[in-house]
């Protein structure tokens, strides 16, 4: 289970640093769009239609499996920070539960959505020209699976920590050791 929580670390990392590079590559085409508009009278042709369909999809989507592997999700403790640990591990277990079959449909509806625009070539029209866009669509199942395995391998864990009374993983903070492979907080 330990080897699984690394290899997910590790794809976690990925899809956070594709996300961050998107947002850096977004803020700088931007940023040269605005002043290309102003300076010379002529915008980037296309950059609307790659911040919505590129940069932001990236933006929304990768970074999911990084709140997940974190348990950063927002939670509500009114009627649970006085609880055990292990009566907080059931609820967090039906959490996970209901979590993952929710993104379960998230990625079967995006997935069917990515196959469909794949097969027809989906672009937009941009300026000059015509831009492919379909590539984008499978960035939402592509998020959706790493942040379903991440639910799917909480869930085992709560389901250790509620029977057995002890967690079968350590928390660890992804960004801690980008270098090493057994971290630890």
């Amino acid at each position: 289970m330990k080897a699984l929580d690394r290899l997910l670390m590790r794809l976690v990392q990925g899809f956070a640093l594709i996300a961050a590079c998107a947002m850096l590559v977004m803020m700088g085409q931007v940023t040269l769009d605005v002043l290309l508009r102003w300076l010379a009278n002529h915008p980037i042709d296309g950059t609307l239609e790659l911040v919505a369909n590129y940069y932001m999809v990236a933006l929304i989507f990768l970074p999911l499996g990084l709140l997940t592997y974190t348990r950063d999700h927002i939670t509500v403790e009114l009627f649970t920070r006085h609880m055990g640990e292990r009566p907080l591990a059931g609820l967090d277990l039906l959490g996970n539960v209901v979590a993952l079959v929710y993104v379960g449909v998230l990625i079967w509806m995006g997935a069917l959505e990515a196959w469909d625009m794949t097969l027809i070539g989906e672009t937009w029209t941009a300026g000059v020209g015509e831009i492919v866009v379909w590539p984008a669509r499978w960035l939402v199942p592509a998020g959706g699976l790493l942040m379903a395995a991440l639910f799917l391998l909480h869930a085992v864990d709560d389901l250790i920590m509620l029977v057995a009374g002890q967690r079968s993983l350590e928390p660890i903070n992804p960004f801690s050791a980008w270098d090493q492979d057994d971290t630890v907080a």
